[in-house]
């Protein structure tokens, strides 16, 4: 059983396929969810999660390693175990430390995820590592982003991210795939590996083969 990457982009709009496909003889299982999505004040993509009842807008990150970040807001009001703290790296290689938890079960969509290691978002990484908001308000920040999907909730599924049009798929059938007006033969295919920071491109210019992160979807 061989594991291949790949990225498919479309012209027509913009569509980022991240896949990981097991290249077998038959597929036995197939599955195939489509998940709302939006985009907020920053254009960076959300989508429902529901977590013992509650719902929470959390963003799609492929660069957050972890596979679920919740504030300590929303944490105090759930139901949680204790897991060892994980440690997580920005992007010239400080290291911080984050208190976490296992979650019995979050669904998004119809999707359901058993004993979810959610991480608990580290005030001084989001300081340190967001660009496009007044950090001198932090608290307000925390308390508007209830946290994020990480690649690692995700990574073992076929990813289908449609910003444009607001769609968001898991599914490995790809009849359905093309019903919903996605047909892979019509896209470009593009290998990727992925890395610390998420999925990595290689990219040729004009001095030489550089790599590229997509440090959010």
């Amino acid at each position: 059983m061989k594991r291949k990457n790949f990225l498919i982009l479309t012209g027509s709009f913009f569509c980022v396929v991240i896949v990981s496909v097991v290249l077998r003889l038959f597929i036995i299982n197939t599955y195939h969810f489509h998940i709302p999505i939006t985009l907020d004040k920053s254009n960076i993509p959300e989508t429902l999660v529901e977590i013992q009842g509650k719902k929470y807008s959390l963003a799609i990150d492929l660069g957050d390693k972890f596979a679920l970040s919740l504030n300590k807001h929303a944490l105090k009001k759930l139901q949680k175990k204790p897991h060892d703290s994980l440690q997580n790296r920005d992007a010239i290689g400080k290291s911080y430390e984050t208190s976490a938890y296992i979650l019995s079960k979050i669904k998004l969509g119809d999707l359901i995820f058993d004993d979810v290691v959610v991480a608990e978002v580290n005030e001084e990484f989001v300081k340190n590592t967001t660009l496009w908001a007044d950090t001198d308000n932090l608290e307000e920040l925390l308390n508007d982003r209830f946290g994020t999907i990480g690649r690692a909730l995700l990574e073992r599924l076929n990813l289908l991210l449609d910003v444009q049009n607001s769609s968001f798929f898991v599914s490995n059938d790809i009849k359905k795939l093309k019903e919903n007006g996605y047909d892979l033969n019509q896209l470009v295919q593009i290998s990727f590996e992925i890395g610390r920071t998420g999925v990595i491109l290689p990219v040729k210019t004009e001095m030489g083969l550089i790599r590229l992160s997509i440090y959010r979807s």
